[in-house]
């Protein structure tokens, strides 16, 4: 195990879930949202968090939840943001979007909107609801109409229903004038866990990743086989993924994760009780990882170091197995 001092001094992005309220009832939603928690972070508190954020170079805000935007105070908390220097992204279905709040949204020069699309219309509503797929592609073009400065980025959870809408879902992001469409495969938590019939095998993720390589688009097409090769984040050599070494993640009661999926046995502590910046620091510990023989050895290490963390740990138990969707096939599954 390596002693010296991992990841980065500061973050470079917060992730906040800031409800756990959605006005959907989604069956792979890593969150089981739908109704809000007892104990949210109130308006107060989430300013103090960007109060000390403000100290600590700054690292983006990514809002999510539940649907952020049915928090009534989202704007007041996007804008103190803004004002003390904070880039701020939101993570949206976007249903509950209106002329007014694009405009609004527009004026708070945010960073990213992400909109999530599960897939064409037969697929998306299947796994969000009836008729949900409409409302969304309206919700879409009143944003882009609106939003001429913010990036409008589309994520889509791969799952074994919309594998094969995935090359025409990056065309339906060009032709909805997205920037950027990012495709991530579903993960067996929250309500994911009841359907996992849904969820998608090792050879179905190899193969998604093969056809989307292939695609060639006007936009930014983001992977999760992309290696980061920005030299100021993590330094070369540590085993895993960028959490806890770049990012933490906040949950809508407080409480601080290297990664949000590891589970509660990875909870750094709560921001009501301690700093964020102790908290940062307990978060980079829990992540001290040591890997394993095969990951260590690999040709492809200083790729993927090791890739995604919370698979391993919820398939195998062990969060220094090998990912169980390594597409070199090195877990043997």
């Amino acid at each position: 195990m390596r002693k010296e001092p991992i990841g980065l001094k500061y973050p470079t992005r917060v992730s906040i879930n800031i409800t756990r309220q959605c006005n959907l009832h989604c069956k792979l939603c890593l969150s089981s949202s739908g109704k809000s928690d007892s104990g949210e972070l109130t308006t107060e508190e989430l300013f103090d968090l960007i109060d000390q954020m403000k100290k600590v170079d700054k690292p983006l805000l990514a809002i999510g939840g539940g649907e952020p935007l049915i928090r009534k105070d989202i704007f007041q908390v996007i804008a103190y943001a803004r004002m003390n220097g904070i880039p701020v992204s939101i993570v949206t279905n976007s249903l509950l979007v209106t002329e007014q709040t694009a405009e609004l949204l527009e004026s708070l020069d945010l960073y990213t909107i992400t909109v999530s699309i599960d897939g064409l219309e037969k697929n998306h509503d299947l796994v969000r609801g009836k008729g949900n797929f409409k409302r969304a592609i309206e919700k879409i073009k009143i944003l882009r109409k609106y939003c001429k400065t913010t990036k409008l980025a589309m994520r889509v959870t791969v799952n074994t229903c919309n594998l094969k809408d995935c090359k025409k879902l990056i065309k339906l992001a060009e032709t909805l004038s997205f920037d950027t469409i990012r495709l991530t495969p579903a993960l067996p938590l929250g309500r994911a866990k009841e359907n996992q019939n849904l969820l998608i095998s090792q050879e179905q993720y190899i193969q998604f990743l093969k056809d989307c390589h292939g695609v060639k688009s006007k936009i930014q097409v983001l992977l999760p086989d992309q290696s980061n090769k920005d030299p100021e984040m993590i330094r070369q050599g540590e085993f895993g993924c960028h959490c806890g070494k770049e990012t933490c993640w906040i949950t809508q009661t407080g409480e601080l994760y290297p990664c949000i999926f590891f589970g509660k046995h990875y909870v750094a502590g709560n921001i009501r009780d301690e700093s964020f910046l102790s908290l940062w620091k307990k978060a980079k510990e829990m992540v001290r990882l040591c890997g394993n023989d095969t990951c260590n050895t690999c040709g492809n290490y200083k790729n993927c170091r090791g890739g995604c963390r919370s698979r391993a740990l919820w398939l195998y138990n062990d969060i220094n197995a090998i990912d169980p969707y390594c597409p070199l096939k090195k877990n043997k599954l």
